[in-house]
């Protein structure tokens, strides 16, 4: 009883979840010969998105979904919205002799494919399954806007505790805010000088130029200093929001729930 999180980058519109059993090393020469030959063989199971892009697969092997996700997923077309997402699949036999099994763009379906970085490969143990795939639920923009702001709470605590709150809110002003340091320093030598020559003190133009210079160093290296803790900071917890993210469930993030019973050798 498995639970596998993937991940798909596709520039055909297409995703597949296939067996390993009958891949090809190279491209074939008839594509659509090749991809319609695996799904009839019980092989392949693809989805159309109707667009390019990243999508993920909450995949089920000898478990259920628990009611909390399956309440935004279903097999019902009635219920899919605008009809475009309709790749649903009930009970479809896949058998997986190699005991391989891949989530990525249909383009990458070839053993050469899965060398893709987005290529994402399971093992599980060989037999043949009833497979079954469940399209989301069509959300309002309202309910969209709800979830995504419980969901960003949720993140948002998780980073607190791992993290400190003062590290959690630093992050979250940075990501609105960051680099906004750098455009003092030119302000500031600016102004410094003209305040010199308005004040007419009697200092000589090279005085005035080293004054600037020498005040716009000290203020680049503060605030190189500072970007660079900053930088660290932002990507430390990037990872970590990135790994929350996939984690975390929220049907914003999730394009698509699969599960796998196996039913013979």
């Amino acid at each position: 009883m498995t639970k596998y999180i993937l991940e798909a980058i596709t520039d055909s519109a297409e995703t597949a979840l296939f067996s390993f059993d009958q891949l090809t090393e190279k491209v074939p020469s008839n594509w659509n010969a090749y991809i319609a030959e695996l799904e009839k063989d019980n092989q392949l199971i693809r989805q159309n998105f109707h667009s390019d892009g990243q999508y993920v697969m909450w995949l089920y092997v000898e478990e259920s979904p628990p009611d909390e996700v399956m309440r935004y997923f279903t097999d019902n077309p009635e219920k899919f919205g605008d009809g475009e997402l309709d790749f649903a699949v009930t009970n479809k036999k896949v058998s997986i002799k190699s005991g391989k099994i891949a989530f990525t763009g249909l383009e990458y379906a070839t053993l050469s494919g899965m060398k893709h970085p987005k290529s994402e490969t399971v093992e599980i143990p060989s037999g043949i399954y009833n497979v079954c795939i469940f399209s989301p639920v069509a959300q309002t923009i309202e309910q969209m806007e709800k979830e995504e702001l419980r969901f960003d709470k949720k993140i948002f605590k998780v980073i607190e505790s791992e993290f400190g709150k003062e590290k959690s809110i630093k992050y979250r002003t940075l990501k609105d805010k960051f680099g906004g340091g750098g455009c003092v320093i030119p302000i500031i030598a600016i102004v410094l000088f003209f305040i010199i020559k308005a004040l007419n003190l009697g200092i000589s133009v090279f005085w005035i130029l080293f004054l600037v210079i020498a005040t716009t160093i000290i203020y680049a290296s503060f605030f190189s200093k500072q970007a660079r803790q900053d930088r660290k900071l932002i990507s430390e917890i990037d990872k970590r929001v990135y790994e929350l993210e996939k984690e975390i469930f929220s049907p914003n993030n999730i394009s698509i729930i699969a599960t796998m019973q196996k039913t013979s050798d």
